[in-house]
């Protein structure tokens, strides 16, 4: 027998991640629980057949639909009764990105036009719309768009876009946008500062001799990431709906004096109050832990295994 003395400076790094989150139906009260549709995972709390989900709100619907452009049908996830398109859940961030239909509002020289945001989230469900985020986007000329919510409806968020006349060697022309950004020309962006689940939506035109065409529609969005205004987006072709992140807590409750909530059933999880938008509360996985917190064992340990500047005897037979 000899042993042998091999110097190291190596870190080796073992993370013991979860497997795909539809496996986790396992570890749900039913074993016939759908966990997924289409290409999206459905991790609980959420689900689509009963005894799956959490609770009301956390109920989605997978539906087969027919796809005009490419000729065949696909599965699409959609919250509670079908209105609203789920296009992914995340449960470390304890988010949910939705498409976001757009606000149509037609010009009316110079009034005032008020639509909603909302539409089709559970009332008094466990949803607002992102902080920080998501942002107020409109697409027009010569308008404001200002973004108002809560008990006293205040103002969260507001911007201007412009269309300026500019004279050519072919006459007045109006620019209607700059580059492909969402700068203010044709299209402006404001970050959303509050979370809520609805929002009130306020169009002010207040000078319609500097537009082009007084007949155009005004498009606004609350969406994630930046508006990309590419060279085939106009008033008419502007998508129906962005993409837009929504958070979620578990409703009507708050974390119990002890810490240990009935829906953070994880042993190596926690259990921490929201702050803002709405009453309720989080699982996290405990610091060194990863995955779901909503289910038993959900929580996976990430091993960290350091050698560094040291040397490693084996002993060799």
């Amino acid at each position: 027998m000899e042993k042998v003395v091999i110097p190291s400076a190596v870190v080796v790094v073992l993370l013991l991640l979860l497997p795909p989150p539809f496996s986790a139906a396992r570890t749900v009260p039913s074993d016939n629980c759908t966990r997924i549709c289409g290409n999206i995972s459905i991790p609980y709390p959420f689900g689509i057949e009963p005894g799956c989900y959490h609770a009301g709100g956390f109920n989605l619907t997978c539906s087969l639909i027919n796809h005009t452009v490419h000729g065949h049908a696909q599965h699409r996830l959609f919250l509670g009764d079908g209105t609203v398109q789920v296009l992914k859940i995340s449960i470390p961030a304890n988010t949910i990105r939705i498409n976001s239909p757009r606000v149509m509002l037609k010009d009316y020289g110079g009034y005032t036009i008020n639509g909603t945001w909302g539409t089709g989230l559970p009332e008094g469900g466990p949803y607002a719309l992102a902080e920080s985020v998501n942002s107020v986007a409109v697409v027009g000329c010569n308008v404001q768009v200002d973004l108002r919510g809560g008990v006293n409806n205040g103002l969260l968020g507001s911007c201007s876009a412009v269309c300026p006349i500019i004279n050519t060697p072919d006459g007045p022309a109006q620019i209607t946008r700059i580059g492909h950004k969402c700068a203010g020309v044709g299209c402006c962006q404001a970050k959303n500062i509050l979370e809520y689940s609805f929002y009130h939506i306020e169009i002010h035109m207040p000078d319609m001799n500097n537009t082009a065409d007084a007949t155009d529609s005004i498009a606004v969005y609350l969406a994630d990431g930046v508006v990309d205004y590419t060279d085939n987006m106009t008033l008419y072709s502007f998508p129906h709906a962005l993409p837009a992140t929504l958070g979620w807590v578990i409703s009507n409750s708050t974390c119990p004096a002890d810490g240990v909530a009935p829906e953070c059933r994880s042993v190596k999880s926690y259990c921490q109050n929201t702050t803002v938008g709405r009453s309720g509360y989080m699982c996290y996985c405990s610091s060194g832990y990863q995955g779901n917190p909503y289910v038993a064992a959900g929580c996976k340990g990430i091993i960290l295994i350091a050698f560094s500047h040291l040397n490693i005897l084996q002993t060799v037979i």
